[in-house]
């Protein structure tokens, strides 16, 4: 896709880092852009920084709260995403987490916790609005990182998450 005027671009993680910069750089090239995350401080001054790079009057710019944790809440946030603003053109799925920790001196709960983060939220965001989005169209992509093709000391949870978002994707 070149062409992102009059498209509407969900930006699942786009309160900061990669999100927010892919949210900012669309916004710039005329899409419409929802974004969403855990935080809704973090979400309200990430869209007045989406809706700054903006070049043209009619678009339109929204964000909404969700934990991607929660499979149940992601369901019922992108159904009203989509009942408010139509299905996505493109799905962006770049939320994500990382804490850094030696292999023993990880917990179960935080292993648990980058998967929900990173896989789980990427395959429910997916499950959620891909009906809407084989009705007419679009695009997936979702943000892996190179430790997902090679193994990085201290980051056996994210690396593993994040092979798994490449095999979800391949």
């Amino acid at each position: 896709m070149r062409d992102f005027a009059d498209r509407t671009v969900y930006v699942v993680g786009g309160s900061s880092g990669i999100g927010l910069s892919i949210a900012r750089a669309l916004s710039a090239r005329g899409a419409h852009v929802v974004i969403f995350a855990r935080a809704k401080d973090r979400l309200d001054r990430a869209r007045e920084q989406v809706a700054a790079c903006a070049v043209c009057e009619p678009q339109r710019f929204s964000c909404m709260q969700v934990d991607v944790c929660n499979g149940d809440e992601v369901l019922r946030v992108m159904a009203g995403a989509v009942s408010r603003f139509g299905p996505p053109d493109v799905l962006i799925n770049c939320a994500g987490r990382a804490r850094p920790a030696r292999f023993e001196e990880m917990a179960y709960e935080q292993f648990d916790e980058t998967m929900k983060t990173n896989l789980y939220g990427a395959w429910t965001a997916i499950a959620a609005l891909l009906p809407h989005m084989k009705e007419r169209g679009g695009y997936i992509v979702n943000v892996s990182s190179m430790a997902g093709l090679i193994g990085v000391f201290g980051y056996t949870d994210y690396s593993a998450s994040k092979f798994a978002v490449i095999g979800l994707s391949e």
